[in-house]
């Protein structure tokens, strides 16, 4: 991994884990449909520390693939491309701080020789509780804080994300993580203002928010979808092979 200093790196920990009315006339009232370009990325999957594909932690990912389309509602489609094995390994809370002290020649050592150009690559390795934390790292991903029409120019160094074994099995945390490849923050992370722009209107709309911490997350807001989708198609273009028109009702 190249030296870029500023670099920000999100990470997901574990945790004790207005339709308004309207009355109609005699008349019909029709919605016309808005057309959406809705862009299709590839994801591969690199289980670390292993020799053969692991079955189980195949029907973890696959299920984390299905949950991922779910809550994407269609705004953006994920397709599986590689899943890979290599028998390195290394746990997740040292990559972590290997990347965040930069001192991570040794992590660019490992996944460089074997990640693939043209998609998400998601490395998958053992993670541990560390010392005073109530919880162990499940995923974290890095990005750059500014000029992020870089991506491109520099694919596939901030094309990687990095998750626990463990974090597949709570699905909350591919979808997170996603989030964050694609320009969302936390919550807390934004000012009023900001959070009014992607949809939060109230305590719970943050609680309950794949980008929170809480065990209860379980959506995106529509704006975080629509914020997402357009992040996509400017910043993240590159990992695209294909891109469709998809009709939505207005």
């Amino acid at each position: 991994m190249g030296k870029i200093a500023d670099i920000l790196i999100f990470y997901v920990l574990p945790v004790m884990f207005t339709h308004s009315g309207l009355t109609l006339s005699s008349a019909i009232s029709h919605k016309e449909d808005v057309y959406i370009e809705v862009p299709t990325m590839k994801i591969n999957f690199y289980m670390m520390g292993k020799e053969d594909l692991d079955e189980s932690t195949l029907h973890n990912l696959q299920l984390n693939m299905d949950y991922l389309n779910e809550e994407f509602e269609g705004k953006i489609k994920f397709t599986n491309e590689y899943y890979l094995t290599d028998n390195q390994s290394a746990y997740l809370p040292d990559i972590y701080k290997a990347l965040l002290d930069l001192n991570d020649d040794w992590v660019d050592d490992i996944v460089s020789p074997i990640e693939l150009q043209g998609s998400l690559n998601v490395f998958i390795f053992e993670t541990y509780r560390e010392e005073k934390k109530n919880a162990a790292l499940m995923g974290f991903t890095p990005l750059l804080p500014l000029n992020q029409e870089d991506y491109g120019l520099i694919s596939p160094e901030f094309d990687r994300m990095y998750i626990a074994y463990d974090g597949l099995k709570k699905k909350s945390t591919l979808v997170h993580e996603v989030g964050h490849f694609l320009g969302l923050k936390h919550p807390w992370e934004m000012n009023e203002l900001k959070k009014q722009i992607l949809g939060f209107n109230s305590k719970a709309d943050e609680l309950n928010n794949h980008m929170s911490y809480h065990h209860t997350v379980n959506k995106f807001t529509p704006e975080q979808l629509e914020h997402m989708r357009t992040f996509a198609l400017k910043y993240r273009s590159y990992l695209f092979d294909e891109t469709e028109w998809v009709a939505y009702n207005n």
